[in-house]
């Protein structure tokens, strides 16, 4: 009977010291690398069903400086930095079905130093191209984009012992939601017509278990909500082919910016071809 006791108070005991020695881990700085969600401009011109338009395009961003500034993570604060790179590009094809439905796939690549990342996107549109001048559209879908991450943790023990730093490096990629609305003029008697692209949706930079780092089982993540606006021209080169040449304004909206702007500035250049009528 005494030894079961004394086992019991053994383990008790062991269980508070181990229980001690669980570490807190503090967020102290998060950089990300990779892209923004880029949403393409869907423009509508003379669309029948059946349709099948194939959009090669190149986003080119406008300014070298990151964007700097402080997240809030577990009602604490923490240092925050996002090397976007130079350049993006990417293939999406649009199928219409029947006379008001589209459904859109599509894919990203970008490349920065020596990290390449990889997305995609699949989504459902719907539209109106009964007006005689202009067509509008909207567009629902899930975006997914690869990210590369690295966590700064400041670790303090629970038993006294000095706080120390800890990495975590990684990179991986989460489904998003976004939505836009586009607006273009569609007059074959002018030499351009104009469009306008407007949207919203959300990015999830990092979403780690804390379990990574120490027996805690929980979770650390960091998202973001951004909309942005697009202006832009439209060249008809014949048989259903056409040049976009835009500019993207985005807006980052859950990071308080301390350097740089909030948000990103981009011209892109987008081929759309109709791949079954010429």
């Amino acid at each position: 009977m005494m030894k079961s006791v004394t086992l019991r108070l053994l383990l008790l005991l062991l269980f508070f010291l181990a229980s001690g020695c669980i570490p807190t881990y503090r967020l102290t700085d998060a950089e990300v690398f990779g892209p923004p969600n880029h949403q393409l401009p869907q423009i509508t011109m003379d669309k029948q069903s059946g349709d099948i338009d194939v959009r090669p395009y190149v986003n080119i961003l406008q300014s070298d400086e990151n964007l700097s500034g402080i997240i809030e993570e577990d009602e604490q604060t923490a240092g925050f930095s996002w090397d976007v790179p130079d350049y993006s590009s990417g293939l999406n094809i649009d199928l219409t079905a029947g006379n008001a439905f589209a459904f859109n796939l599509g894919a990203t690549y970008t490349s920065q130093g020596t990290r390449d990342f990889w997305g995609g996107n699949l989504g459902i549109g719907v539209f109106n191209d009964d007006l005689p001048t202009w067509a509008w559209r909207v567009d629902l879908g899930v975006m997914i984009q690869e990210m590369a991450y690295r966590l700064t943790y400041d670790v303090q023990p629970e038993n006294g012992d000095s706080s120390r730093t800890e990495v975590f490096r990684g990179r991986d990629s989460h489904p998003n939601l976004y939505a836009m609305f586009t607006v273009n003029s569609k007059v074959k008697e002018w030499p351009v017509n104009v469009f306008l692209n407007l949207g919203m949706g959300n990015k999830t930079f990092f979403d780690v278990s804390r379990s990574v780092f120490s027996s805690e089982n929980t979770t650390i993540r960091f998202g973001n909500t951004y909309q942005f606006v697009s202006p832009g021209l439209i060249f008809d080169l014949g048989g259903g082919t056409h040049i976009l040449l835009g500019y993207r304004r985005q807006f980052e909206r859950a990071i308080e910016v301390t350097r740089g702007e909030d948000g990103w500035s981009e011209m892109y250049v987008q081929l759309q071809l109709r791949a079954n009528r010429r």
